[in-house]
């Protein structure tokens, strides 16, 4: 111990001071950096929730709005009055044709003159 002086003690002091202040910044560095963690991972828990009540929410209006503004049951009808009138033509067309045959067979025309 005797070779203990004021010089190399002070430089032990610093070494262990530079040490302790390492080891407390450091701890104190890491709990700040869980606890900014933390609270980052809160809002991003509540804005993900936020985000999924909305999803819920435009999900609900979609199906809603399909749903209400579904015109196939309107189509429907029309498709069926379309094919009965098609029908109906296609016959007059046939019975016009018959008319004619029978008209040009007696050799008058539709209008009823002759030729």
């Amino acid at each position: 111990m005797a070779n203990l002086t004021l010089g190399s003690v002070a430089g032990w002091l610093t070494l262990v001071g530079v040490i302790v202040v390492t080891y407390v910044v450091w701890r104190g560095g890491g709990a700040a950096a869980i606890s900014t963690l933390q609270s980052a991972n809160k809002v991003l828990i509540d804005q993900n929730r936020h985000l999924e009540e909305q999803l819920r929410r435009s999900v609900a209006l979609i199906v809603e709005l399909r749903s209400s503004r579904y015109v196939g049951h309107a189509i429907e009808p029309v498709k069926e009055a379309l094919d009965r009138i098609e029908g109906w033509t296609a016959r007059h067309e046939e019975q016009l044709a018959a008319m004619q045959a029978t008209l040009d067979s007696h050799g008058r025309t539709l209008d009823g003159k002759g030729r």
